[in-house]
């Protein structure tokens, strides 16, 4: 099911015993376009403190529209790594705030979830991840390639992209209005652009498979299509 970063924005999250604060934000990975955390701003019980979740806490199916459940203790998420959220979360950090919850890393390993597919747990709370005992680390950490990982962070904020101006192969096209979330693999599976600025046609949504490139500083998301595709794609609801 497809959700719109925007209305997710402000939604409470509540744990097995309570609730835990509301979404302020969404990190994703620009590599693989994947969701990697809600950011719950818990301020109120933790002192103003921002924690990162991850998909794998979440259930959807016991979620509703304004309030998303995840399975985790206020402990736990009270416990769980400190993060500043006013710098780029680093690798480091990743690393710390996997092995706290015993999750494998996503970025040591061939699918989109590291070793698997999806971000799912078994019935005892643990990554379905084949051959892997359940009480082994998520990788060895003197790898050469599980270094050169831990070495990249791709982690990017949906708030900071809305504005961003989308640039199609042959000019401008629009501004990010709002993204479009896959609870199914959490995947980015659409930006919603605001076309009018430049070309008719209202808001629009750009798959995400069009994705090109982010240019931070720039402000821009390039897009591998043309102003016409944008302009004809579906209407943004």
């Amino acid at each position: 099911m497809l959700h719109k970063f925007s209305q997710w924005r402000g939604t409470a999250v509540t744990a097995r015993d309570g609730e835990v604060g509301t979404i302020e934000d969404v990190y994703f990975d620009d590599e693989h376009r994947r969701v990697r955390y809600l950011v719950v701003d818990a301020g109120g019980w933790l002192s103003q403190r921002r924690v990162l979740i991850s998909p794998y806490a979440v259930r959807m199916g016991e979620s509703t529209e304004g309030n998303i459940r995840v399975d985790l203790t206020r402990d736990q998420v009270k416990t769980s790594p400190p993060v500043d959220t006013q710098q780029p979360v680093s690798r480091l950090y990743e690393q710390a705030h996997a092995d706290f919850y015993r999750y494998p890393y996503y970025w040591a390993g061939p699918l989109a979830w590291g070793p698997i597919a999806y971000p799912a747990l078994d019935k005892n709370g643990v990554p379905p991840v084949p051959g892997v005992p359940a009480d082994a680390p998520a990788f060895d950490p003197g790898a050469s390639e599980a270094l050169e990982a831990a070495r990249r962070s791709h982690l990017r904020s949906c708030q900071e992209l809305l504005g961003y101006q989308a640039e199609a192969l042959d000019g401008k096209a629009g501004r990010i209005d709002d993204i479009l979330i896959d609870d199914g693999d959490w995947s980015v599976a659409q930006f919603v652009v605001d076309t009018r600025e430049w070309l008719p046609g209202g808001q629009r949504q750009v798959p995400a498979e069009a994705l090109k490139g982010i240019h931070w500083s720039a402000r821009e998301v390039r897009l591998d299509t043309h102003q016409r595709a944008v302009r004809q794609g579906p209407k943004a609801h």
